[in-house]
């Protein structure tokens, strides 16, 4: 598969990385040599220095051959138009970056009108991953699947934690839980627990299950957290106004702390139930002053990654419950996470989850599409997948397949049913399944299977 990317800034080598993962051949475009010469040196790709909305420089890249050409420059006009250009010119599925609320608004004409087949907008995602884990302020992640029926949650096991030094069959009795241990990161490690895995301090447990099955398990676990009724955010870009948008309707007291003047008064202009006050987010004496102490909740949406962990920090020791920290630099995540950070957001790995779902589900030719994509580490992976006619599988009870080694199915959803599997649970045509796997690039639902 051959992928051109056009923008060289942090979601476009962020999309670099992922793709090699991949093992697509990549070429990244940008008018900056600087740039690209830093991308063509970490990631030996072909690089181009020109503008991209020229006909020779996307010739120059091969665009009549692309398979996928991802425009993510930091012009919403310009990625739509090169998009056009490059569909045109011959590429078979195109991705724009689309950021602007009033563009995005228009994302399905955009669509339809233009022939772009998927539009991303970094900051509306990772708006939305905040809001789902401020709905359920007890995970560090969260993740919906089976059209929100059933979450993938992600849990931190402190010290003392009554699951410490048991194996995972022993939770599961002992509790008797109707959820499934899906993966656990042990320090840079992922892992597909078996019956006999043993549970550690520090542990990163993935759970998947049903709303009320995982607060269940929460609170028997004694890591439950009441429901955030009050959140105070500090940076008031374009993530903050998606995220009040997201949760307007949801009853929380909501307060943005901007340091930006003007800013304060288009998000004032925006929003009538949103507090909006214009101080320095960074200062400790603005931050006691606005009661950041007595908030259920806070998120650090500054530009600047060394700001967000330092607030964040500051949060943390006033003891508030629910703290989430925006992070650009993926690189950087596991040391946020070992100062005690353990909810961190980045927009690049949450957009380049997004467009791998894309380029996976393009892959296959027929049938078992991929609708849902979530990366944990370098190479532990949930997919859903709607089961086509082709999975060798249909039909069969689970316990007479033979799987590859560390695969696990999640769930099973079946119509309106949504099954957590055993040894007898069958797979039919038109079902969603969940699979997490130890392994890249499993593009097809059969692949699971030896």
């Amino acid at each position: 598969m051959k992928t051109i990317i056009l923008g060289a800034g942090k979601i476009g080598t962020a999309l670099v990385e992922s793709f090699i993962e991949e093992n697509q051949e990549v070429t990244v475009i940008d008018i900056d040599a600087r740039k690209v010469e830093n991308v063509v040196k970490k990631f030996d790709v072909k690089g181009i220095v020109g503008n991209g909305f020229e006909k020779d420089v996307l010739l120059e890249a091969g665009v009549e051959t692309a398979d996928f050409f991802i425009s993510c420059a930091s012009l919403d006009e310009l990625n739509i138009m090169c998009c056009i250009l490059a569909k045109n010119a011959g590429a078979k599925n195109t991705v724009a970056r689309v950021r602007k609320p009033e563009f995005f608004k228009e994302k399905q004409n955009i669509r339809a009108n233009f022939g772009i087949d998927m539009i991303i907008n970094p900051e509306y995602r990772t708006a939305r991953e905040i809001a789902h884990v401020l709905k359920f302020p007890a995970a560090i992640s969260v993740e919906n699947f089976a059209d929100g029926r059933v979450n993938l949650i992600g849990l931190n096991i402190g010290e003392g934690n009554i699951i410490i030094g048991k194996t995972v069959m022993q939770v599961i009795k002992d509790y008797n839980f109707s959820v499934i241990f899906a993966m656990v990161k042990r320090g840079e490690k992922v892992y597909v627990p078996h019956g006999d895995f043993i549970l550690e301090e520090d542990d990163e447990i993935y759970m998947i299950g049903k709303s009320s099955d995982l607060v269940s398990f929460c609170k028997k676990l004694h890591i439950f957290k009441m429901p955030v009724k009050t959140l105070f955010v500090v940076g008031g870009g374009k993530i903050a106004y998606y995220l009040a948008k997201e949760l307007e309707q949801s009853g929380i007291d909501i307060k943005i702390l901007e340091s930006d003047e003007e800013r304060c008064k288009e998000l004032a202009a925006d929003f009538s139930k949103v507090n909006v006050l214009h101080g320095d987010g960074t200062d400790r004496e603005v931050l006691d002053e606005e009661d950041l102490k007595n908030s259920d909740a806070f998120v650090s949406l500054t530009g600047v990654d060394e700001e967000n962990v330092i607030v964040s920090l500051y949060a943390e020791q006033l003891k508030v419950r629910k703290v989430i920290t925006k992070v650009t630099r993926p690189t950087i995540i596991n040391m946020v996470k070992s100062l005690g950070l353990t909810s961190v957001v980045s927009p690049q790995s949450v957009i380049a989850n997004n467009v791998i779902r894309f380029v996976r589900s393009r892959q296959v030719e027929v049938g078992n599409k991929v609708n849902k994509f979530f990366k944990l580490g370098e190479n532990a992976e949930a997919l859903e997948f709607t089961v086509g006619e082709n999975f060798k599988g249909i039909g069969v009870k689970l316990k007479d397949l033979k799987f590859k080694n560390n695969v696990l199915i999640g769930f099973i959803a079946h119509g309106e049913d949504v099954i957590m599997p055993n040894g007898n649970s069958v797979i039919s045509v038109g079902d969603k399944v969940l699979v997490i796997a130890l392994a890249n690039q499993i593009t097809d639902l059969s692949e699971i299977i030896k």
